[in-house]
């Protein structure tokens, strides 16, 4: 079954709560203004995700990953290039970040992972009744494609992807990157119909 212009409608209002939930916690934990746009949604197929983040991440990527289980499971993800998580790091800590990724920035990535990805998916888990378990963020760095790759080959029952381009911005530091949901076929309607039926009872 294709995706339509409707299923995309509506995890972009998900995400779009998810994110602001998040945004706010961000800004209550630096004591800053903190804004994360989504100017861009795909869902696709989830073997098409390692060439379309490559196409997108071309350099070395930092990955944030988060696994769910429960009445749906899956994984999110957050990915940046490494220049855009030294950027996003040197905002969030006021410190410039150079190389690899030390210890403390490894740290800090996975606690903005654990602010952004637990509230995106607590928007979701709130559909059911909060009934998702959330493992702990895992921070990797490496090459997009072969990072991707090796998701869909652990997680092949997942096969249906949710890409979405973010944009964050901290203390007038721009940062941009990408959230990526993984479903798999029955789960990603279940989540569809389960939060069209919420957003019409809520008059969304």
């Amino acid at each position: 079954m294709a995706s339509t212009s409707r299923d995309i409608d509506v995890f972009k209002e998900l995400v779009n709560i998810g994110i602001g939930d998040a945004a706010a916690s961000l800004a209550t934990l630096l004591g800053a203004r903190v804004e994360i746009r989504v100017p861009d949604i795909q869902l696709v197929a989830a073997d098409q995700v390692p060439d379309l983040m490559s196409e997108q991440l071309s350099a070395v990527g930092v990955f944030i990953s988060q696994d769910f289980a429960g009445t749906v499971r899956g994984r999110a993800l957050l990915a940046y290039t490494r220049a855009c998580s030294r950027a996003l790091l040197s905002a969030l800590t006021g410190e410039r970040q150079m190389g690899s990724l030390s210890r403390a920035g490894r740290a800090t990535l996975q606690e903005v992972g654990n602010i952004i990805l637990g509230s995106c998916l607590t928007t979701v888990s709130n559909l059911f009744a909060g009934r998702l378990d959330f493992a702990l963020p895992e921070v990797s760095e490496g090459s997009s494609h072969a990072f991707f790759s090796g998701v869909v080959a652990e997680m092949a029952q997942l096969n249906r992807a949710l890409v979405v381009r973010n944009e964050f911005t901290v203390r007038d530091i721009r940062v941009e990157g990408y959230l990526v949901l993984l479903l798999g076929f029955d789960d990603f309607h279940v989540v569809i119909e389960r939060a069209r039926r919420q957003f019409a009872g809520s008059g969304g």
